[in-house]
């Protein structure tokens, strides 16, 4: 009967009985530690990835934005063997919202003491939305990513801007300069590196109190027009009169009289058809040509000729007037009009050297132009809403951020 009664040792007892369940308790509130732990680290590389992915959006390449959002998770610890990623775009949270993209992400994760409860691994979620703000229009952009004077604007002149942009990639300090006693009037301008302004420059957007500098780089707007493959050789008409083709020799260059363009498009396939406009000579395509330039062909107009050009307004080439390689050695592009000269579409040369002299420019101010750096100086009014011309949209600003 004493040892019934006896209470010695029920500490000890009760401990013993109790020990599995604490020693399970503390492992489980361990491990549910170790769970939250990963789940932050995989957050944190789903918001690298969906910031990743924002950024090709932004740029257009939206065929590139899961590959580089997984480069990214991979940077932050993602692994294929345990993880998986999607990418969604618009995203869910907003869904009418074109500049949004979301980024999932799962990571399995096996169980240690909890594993005598459930056997089957954890599975964390984690979801990251990135957008960007809206981008400006631009009407000039240059593509080099160093040159100085990427965009250099100079002359007496004057340039009137409405509703567009002038843009540059250069990461130089003085990636777009102006210069001379031009004045020049737009809503802003943007640039991956600086600027010099030296000469009377008005920024029309009550938001643009100064240049945009240090910008996000902008792809190639037109980095998805195939540059059509030269035919079989046609013969330069002496008659100033031509139909859509290629033309490898020009005998002559357009000096006396107007030479007219039948609608379509004409391939200048090699130096010997490179094509001079020079005073008293002209040009004339009042129903939509696409002039391209290839294998070292240049295009020089000279002297104030006469110039009435239109792109195509529909088909593959919308918009587009002149267009040249994108590879190979750069070459220099001239275009010096007067007030009577009219180019209405797109100029687009990613690997040559633009300049835009004279005074003139596309119907109702629809030109753009697109090169690897350009030079402009003379009087011209640009405008961006051109889309009635079959000319597109080239849009620039809008950093990406996370917003959830």
């Amino acid at each position: 009967m004493k040892f019934w009664k006896n209470r010695k040792g029920n500490i000890a007892v009760m401990t013993a009985l109790l020990m599995p369940m604490i020693v399970g308790g503390a492992g489980l509130g361990v491990e549910t530690g170790y769970w939250y732990y990963q789940q932050l680290h995989l957050q944190q590389a789903a918001d690298a990835a969906v910031y990743a992915a924002a950024l090709e959006l932004h740029e257009g390449n939206t065929s590139q934005m899961l590959s580089s959002a997984t480069a990214a998770a991979t940077l932050n610890g993602y692994t294929s063997s345990t993880d998986t990623i999607s990418e969604v775009t618009p995203s869910a949270t907003y869904p009418s919202d074109a500049r949004s993209v979301d980024v999932s992400m799962t990571r399995s994760v096996t169980r240690g003491f909890s594993a005598v409860f459930k056997t089957t691994p954890v599975v964390l979620h984690v979801k990251a939305t990135a957008k960007f703000d809206p981008s400006s229009n631009a009407c000039l952009l240059a593509l080099s990513k160093s040159s100085a004077n990427s965009v250099w604007i100079h002359g007496n002149g004057g340039m009137d801007i409405t509703g567009c942009v002038v843009s540059s990639n250069s990461i130089s300090t003085q990636s777009i300069v102006t210069a001379g006693s031009a004045s020049t009037s737009m809503p802003c301008m943007t640039t991956a590196g600086g600027v010099s302004l030296n000469a009377n420059v008005t920024f029309t957007d009550a938001t643009c109190t100064s240049a945009l500098t240090g910008q996000l780089p902008v792809s190639d707007p037109y980095n998805s027009v195939p540059v059509p493959s030269p035919g079989s050789c046609k013969t330069w008409e002496a008659n100033a009169s031509h139909t859509p083709g290629t033309y490898c020799t020009i005998n002559s260059g357009i000096n006396s009289r107007i030479h007219t363009f039948a609608a379509g498009t004409y391939i200048f396939n090699g130096s010997a058809a490179s094509l001079v406009v020079n005073g008293g000579g002209g040009m004339s395509c009042p129903d939509g040509c696409t002039f391209v330039f290839i294998n070292g062909a240049t295009v020089t107009m000279n002297g104030s000729p006469y110039i009435n050009l239109k792109a195509p307004t529909t088909g593959t080439y919308a918009g587009m007037l002149f267009m040249g390689d994108r590879t190979g050695s750069p070459t220099s592009m001239t275009f010096n009009g007067d007030v009577t000269s009219n180019m209405t579409g797109t100029i687009y040369f990613p690997n040559d050297n633009v300049t835009y002299a004279g005074n003139f420019s596309g119907f109702n101010g629809c030109t753009q132009v697109v090169a690897y750096t350009i030079e402009w100086t003379g009087n011209t009014n640009l405008k961006v809403d051109c889309s009635t011309y079959g000319m597109g949209k080239i849009q620039v600003g809008g950093r990406p951020y996370l917003v959830g």
